[in-house]
């Protein structure tokens, strides 16, 4: 079985995709695999099916330039959030019945005030979306709804949380994953990592539902 097949193989047998983040060199296969998720996400609606694709930091450009069919250059903006602790800003007029809806996970409200009240989720990124070249893009705005932003360390407001309009996409410039799975300490360099929050509420929460 190459490859590619066993991906295939795998794909057919789960019930959703979240990707991580990170860069690594991977001779440009990720941006394959990235695709055949979406199309797979894709495929799945059509069908009348649910498959959510969650993707993470570096995730949230990608699944942007699949969506969009733009290229980095379009929608980056320089960002300094490096090793940092941030709360979410979300969007009055945001749907977030998917992502905190109290009859599926009872508590999502409180997770939501915590998450706007308080530094929970890590982010660890120089390069961000914001909200004016998000609406100034119409692909952009055709494909997803911004739920959240956040502001880095120079004040520049970046889009930190986004959600598929017509597919169960859902993509975050921080990393979810980490205050659960993460203890050990970096001090420098790309995989510096002393920020990320182990607090009693990120330690309870998961840091978002579908964690």
């Amino acid at each position: 079985m190459s490859q590619e097949e066993e991906f295939d193989h795998v794909l057919s047998h789960v019930n959703g995709v979240m990707t991580i983040g990170g860069f690594f060199k991977m001779n440009g296969t990720a941006d394959v695999y990235m695709r055949k998720i979406y199309d797979h996400v894709v495929s799945a609606t059509k069908r009348g099916e649910i498959f959510p694709f969650w993707a993470t930091c570096v995730g949230i450009h990608d699944m942007v330039q699949l969506v969009s069919g733009k290229v980095y250059a379009d929608f980056l903006t320089r960002t300094y959030a490096e090793n940092l602790a941030l709360p979410l800003h979300f969007e009055p007029s945001a749907d977030l019945k998917l992502l905190f809806d109290e009859e599926v996970l009872p508590g999502s409200s409180t997770l939501r005030r915590w998450l706007s009240d308080e530094p929970l989720t890590f982010h660890h990124h120089q390069w961000g979306i914001t909200p004016s070249t998000f609406h100034g893009i119409k692909e952009l705005r055709d494909g997803f709804r911004i739920l959240a932003t956040s502001e880095d360390r120079s004040g520049t407001t970046f889009i930190s949380l986004l959600q598929g309009r017509q597919h169960p996409l859902f993509a975050s410039a921080f990393h979810p994953e980490k205050p659960a799975f993460e203890w050990g300490y970096h001090t420098s360099g790309l995989l510096q990592n002393t920020a990320i929050p182990h607090s009693r509420q990120v330690r309870g929460s998961g840091v978002l539902p579908l964690q």
